[in-house]
């Protein structure tokens, strides 16, 4: 969400290692941020005391998915380098709160916005602030254990349909559910039904991430032509809150870009789930991401125990670097 608006909000600067620092800000708002990194790490490394070059590496290796390390060039800016440079506050509060630690993320932005009440983007973190406070109150329901949400997972989209047009009989504005009953018909063959209904969530909010990514999903499994345009379009959002990413990751998934829902599940799943932690172990294995696959499905099995053997299979083959052909049928639970 944020990340976005960095492109055009880059600080020129001019001084040794200031070459591959331009050239790097070149690549990244050309779209390119492997080469953009790789260029601000050797500014970095002509100029080490320069905060502003290990901010913007740290902008960029945010963008990567990399948030621990872009987390580490913060910190130490914030504690060697530039310990005024509020920025650096803001900017760590985005990458916690992307990590589910609100707490910590609520204390950087009340840090920024005590340096720079008027800074660049103050309304940012004042909206951050806000948003942080009630993903917090919201999680003892969080969607990702709905009991709709489970059925999905396990592929028994006829019993997801039926619980979710339940609850719709009890709560009927609540709109979430539509999503849900729309992918359940879907899947089921559905598709006019599926489509009317996405359609009238997008009317009603066209910022409607489900809907939104529901459109997608089924304008590219279609075969339609806008189809790839919306999956590029999905690819440029960058969702604040865990249920939103993993929303997002979910139907890049589907829509096969694999290396972008793998960057989007990592920061959303709950890593204490099996279910959750297979789904970002099969988009690691379509990534080609052998190891780390082969390590979450380890990490799964050790918590599962009617599906260990499905698990510790799905380990060995991707520790083989194992052919993964049926993207649908192995993100099932």
């Amino acid at each position: 969400m944020f990340m976005s608006q960095l492109k055009s909000r880059v600080v020129p600067f001019m001084r040794e290692g200031s070459y591959f620092y331009k050239k790097g800000i070149e690549a990244y708002q050309g779209a390119n941020p492997g080469r953009a990194a790789k260029l601000i790490r050797k500014a970095v490394k002509l100029d080490p005391d320069e905060p502003v070059f290990l901010c913007q590496l740290a902008i960029v290796l945010a963008e990567q998915g990399e948030l621990e390390e872009a987390n580490r060039c913060l910190r130490w800016i914030q504690e060697e380098l530039d310990p005024l440079m509020s920025e650096s506050y803001f900017f760590l509060a985005h990458n916690l709160a992307q990590l589910g630690e609100l707490e910590k993320a609520e204390e950087h932005l009340q840090t920024y916005l005590e340096m720079n009440p008027e800074g660049e983007f103050a309304e940012d973190a004042e909206m951050m602030l806000e948003m942080t406070e009630e993903d917090s109150d919201v999680r003892p329901s969080t969607p990702f254990f709905a009991p709709g949400m489970m059925l999905m997972h396990e592929g028994a989209f006829s019993e997801a349909e039926k619980w979710t047009r339940a609850k719709l009989a009890e709560e009927p504005k609540r709109f979430e559910l539509y999503a849900l009953l729309a992918e359940s018909l879907w899947r089921q063959g559905e598709k006019e039904k599926a489509e009317d209904i996405v359609h009238q969530l997008m009317v009603r909010d066209k910022l409607d991430m489900r809907a939104r990514c529901l459109y997608a999903v089924y304008q590219y499994e279609a075969g339609a032509p806008a189809g790839g345009q919306e999956i590029e379009e999905l690819k440029k959002l960058r969702p604040f809150s865990a249920w939103d990413r993993y929303v997002l990751g979910r139907s890049l998934y589907f829509a096969e870009a694999f290396e972008e829902a793998y960057h989007f599940l990592r920061t959303s799943v709950p890593m204490d789930d099996p279910v959750y932690m297979h789904q970002l172990a099969a988009a690691a294995a379509h990534a080609e991401k052998w190891q780390q696959a082969e390590k979450i499905w380890n990490q799964a099995a050790a918590m599962e125990t009617e599906k260990k053997q499905k698990l510790k299979e799905l380990k060995t083959k991707a520790a083989s670097g194992g052919t993964f052909e049926n993207h649908r049928d192995e993100w099932i639970f």
